[in-house]
């Protein structure tokens, strides 16, 4: 697995979809203590999370994990930003 760190929240690269689109997933308790996240409960990250595609990832000892499918990471992760400020 490759692991990779953006703006302070460590995504995993895990098995691709079955459409063949690359996989990450990422912990939510990276968010908390996050300078570009700060100001923002749990619950409001989860939701907005979810609100632009990631879904709660169910494997084996990642309670806590959403799954999201992009070729872009950085894109991805200023997405999941500026969603917040809305």
């Amino acid at each position: 697995m490759m692991n990779e760190k953006i703006k302070g929240v460590k995504f995993i690269r895990i098995k691709n979809c079955s459409n063949g689109n690359p996989r990450y997933i990422f912990s939510i308790d990276d968010f908390a203590g996050n300078v570009n996240f700060k100001g923002f409960d749990q619950d409001y990250i989860i939701k907005t999370a979810k609100n632009i595609g990631a879904k709660q990832y169910k494997g084996k000892g990642f309670n806590d994990y959403f799954v999201v499918s992009t070729y872009n990471l950085y894109f991805f992760i200023d997405f999941l930003i500026e969603s917040f400020k809305k």
